[in-house]
Parts: C-alpha cells; structure tokens; sequence
C-alpha cells in the first residue's frame, strides 16, 4: 500500500457495497411496494417484523464485521493463511447462533410480540412473516461471513454479482406469491418472507461459486473444517462481542419506537414503514463509505502506519458528504416521487410527505457519524463503541419515550429522534477519534 490512501483507493472498496446495497436494498422496496398494494395492516406488519427480524440477526450483521476486520488485519501483515482459520470458526459460531435463534423465532416471539403489539391483526400477520424467515437465518449468517471475507480481501465485486441476483429472483417470488400468479398459491405477507428466503439462498450460491471458482479455499486455507479451535474463537468473540451487543442495542432501540408508533394506529404504523424502507434504502451510500473506512484503517494498523489513520478517515468523510449531498437533495426536491415507489394509497403519501425533511437532515449527518463509528470498530475499539452506543441509545429511547407515550407527539416529532441519534453517537466517536487510545491497541 502507498504512503497515502488515494481517492482511488477509497473509491474501489466503496463502489462494490454500494451497489451490492442498493441491490439488497431493492428487495426490501420491492416487499414494501408489493404489499403496499396488498394491504395496509400487511405493509405496516412487515416494517415491524423486519426490525424485529433484524434485531436479532445483526449477531450475523457484527460476526461479519469482525471477519473482515480480522481478514483485512492479516492481508495488512501478509499471513494469507491466517484467513482460513478465521472464516471456518466464524462459520462454526454462526452454525450456534442460528439454532438458538430459530428456537427462539418460533417459540419465544410470539408471546413477546403479543405483550408488544396492540392490534390484532397486525400481530398475527408480523408472526407469520417471521415463521417464514426462520428459514433463511443459517443463509444470512453463511452470506454475512462471506461479506466479511469478500470486503477483508478487497475482492468485493462479487458481492454485486449476488445481491443483483438476489434482487433479480425476490421480484420473480414477490410477485408470483403475494399475489398468487403463475399458479402459485395467493400467500400475501407468508409469500414476501418466502420469496426473501429462496432470493437470499440464490445469492449464497452465488458468492459460494465465485470462492472456489477463484480457488480461495486453496490460497487462504479455508478448509471448512468445523473443529473448535479456542485461540481464533477468542479472537473472532472478543472483537465481535461488543459490537453484537452494539447493534442488538441499536435496532432493539429502532424496534422500540416502531413499537411506540402502532399504538398509534394501523395507519401511522404504515407511514412509518414507507419512511423506513426510504431511509434505509437511501443510506446505502453511506454503507459503502463505512464498509471502505473499516477495511483501510485495519488494514493500515496491520501494516503499523497509524500516522495516516486519521487523514484516510477525514478524506473517507468528504467524500461520503459529498455523495450524500446529491442524495439528500434529490430527495429534498422530489419527495413525492419517492414516496409514491412504496404505496399509492394517497393519505399515507400525504402523511409521510413531512417527515421525507428530517430524512434530508439525517441522511447528512450519517454520512459523517457513519463513517466515524465503523473507523473506531475498524480499529479495535469495540468496547468504546458499545460503551457510545449504549450512551447514545439512553439518551435516544428517552426522548422516544417522552415523544410518543408522555406528551404523545405526531410522528414528526417521534421522527426527531434520528437527529438526536446522529448527534450524540457522532460527537462521541468523534471525541475518541482525536483523544483516544486506539494507536495503542495491540493487533
């Protein structure tokens, strides 16, 4: 590596999430849009289970994470074979964590969604979407690992290929389930989850493919074999321990106030669905920027050239605001337009249309704190990241709290709680950033 990360640099490990996000990221729309035209108490109960879902599968989201910080570190200091061994403990963990989570979807979720959830309807229809996706849970675990890898060893345009795929087969299920075409049985929400679960299998074919065609089993020393090896399951843990508990902490957070908002009603649920899926979907930028900034300075502290940490991170910032600008504005000038690819039903367009403006505002401050907190994970500094995070969601799940249930706000003010996010988890990482420790942590 050069003396000095080029924009380049930046830009080839960035594309690739990027436009692998925007992929994965098509999947979700498509659920949305799909059952935005299927039904109201089905749109909204999909936002729910999809957070609930998500909440517990960033274990695979944060063990995929820790895979590639790991697997950049060893690139960083030439021990190629030292991935291998990596990569089949991750895979082991995940094989443990997937059998307790799909225990705990089918037996331990319903009666907690039944303490949680006010209407009816909606609870039985988030119930069977998550009964379906209990299918893809060892799937996401094996794909997420996989990422990790990919990202690691800066070979991440396959990580397209499968996303593109993965979009490609969920619109062809989405569309022959929910509605029952093409003499598939009419499942609505059960089919969404359905068609999730058979497009994420195809992408794991996809990116398992691609590993032995370009014969990484063979140069990285991925044998897959499951024998418990305690030094490197201590290394993989204690890296991605805190940051399981990170962001088990920060999507439980976001499940909350989803959960505050359908005590509202069936339809401010619904709205907060279709700003949801338009949030995330327009993050993605972003992702790409925090994915390249936790590769690099890993990578960097492999190769002990701490000295050109911080100017990589403020160059990864720039352009990730950048990027963010032309989003934010697009959306700022054509919110409508936007919001009308998730539903057509006018009254939940009409509603969300003020919120798409706290969108605009959070979409350019994540492109900062973003960038920020995936540099400390990149550097070791899990456990400062959990202790912001934690800090961070006090301070967030209060004011949640006293929006929604105290003074019992309208969703424009609920929707404010992602600036206050923004704000204090940014000032935080940006605190240790300048003042840390992290040149000190041993690799």
């Amino acid at each position: 590596m050069s003396t000095e990360i080029s924009w380049r640099n930046i830009w080839s490990l960035a594309y690739p999430p990027i436009v692998g996000g925007l992929a994965q990221n098509i999947v979700s729309l498509m659920d949305t849009a799909f059952l935005g035209r299927y039904g109201e108490v089905e749109l909204g109960a999909s936002g729910l289970a999809g957070v609930w879902y998500y909440t517990f599968i960033v274990i695979a989201v944060s063990l995929g994470t820790g895979v590639q910080t790991i697997v950049a570190r060893r690139v960083g200091q030439n021990e190629a074979r030292a991935v291998g061994a990596t990569v089949n403990q991750a895979l082991l963990i995940s094989i443990i964590f997937s059998l307790g989570l799909i225990l705990f979807f089918l037996w331990g979720t319903p009666p907690i969604l039944d303490l949680i959830i006010y209407s009816p309807e909606v609870h039985q229809a988030t119930c069977t979407y998550l009964a379906w996706r209990t299918l893809d849970i060892p799937i996401m675990f094996a794909i997420y690992i996989l990422r990790g890898f990919y990202n690691g060893v800066g070979e991440n345009k396959i990580i397209i290929a499968s996303t593109l795929g993965m979009a490609g087969i969920n619109f062809v299920f989405n569309y022959a389930l929910i509605f029952g075409h093409w003499g598939f049985p009419r499942m609505g929400i059960a089919g969404a989850a359905l068609a999730t679960s058979i497009s994420l299998a195809g992408a794991l074919l996809i990116m398992l493919g691609h590993l032995f065609y370009k014969h990484y089993p063979q140069n990285f020393g991925l044998q897959f074999k499951f024998s418990w090896n305690a030094k490197v399951n201590k290394e993989i843990l204690s890296l991605c321990g805190p940051t399981i508990i990170q962001h088990l902490t920060s999507i439980a957070s976001f499940f909350f106030m989803m959960a505050c908002i359908e005590k509202m009603g069936e339809r401010a649920l619904a709205v907060s669905e279709v700003i949801k899926g338009l949030y995330i979907f327009l993050m993605v930028p972003t992702w790409g920027f925090t994915t390249a900034v936790g590769t690099l300075v890993s990578n960097l502290q492999g190769q002990n050239k701490t000295e050109l940490v911080l100017p990589t991170i403020y160059k990864i910032i720039r352009f990730s605001f950048l990027a963010s600008i032309g989003i934010a504005s697009t959306l700022a000038f054509a919110p409508e337009w936007f919001l009308k690819i998730y539903t057509n039903e006018v009254a939940i367009i009409q509603l969300a249309l003020p919120l798409t403006v706290i969108l605009v505002i959070s979409l350019l401050m994540y492109s900062i704190t973003g960038v920020i907190i995936s540099a400390v994970i990149g550097l070791g500094a899990t456990r400062f990241a959990l202790l912001a995070e934690i800090i961070t969601i006090i301070i967030y799940a209060g004011y949640i709290y006293w929006a929604a249930i105290i003074v019992k706000a309208d969703l424009k003010i609920i929707w404010l709680c992602e600036i206050v996010y923004m704000v204090v988890i940014g000032l935080i990482g940006w605190a240790y950033l300048q003042r840390g420790n992290w040149k000190k942590i041993r690799v």
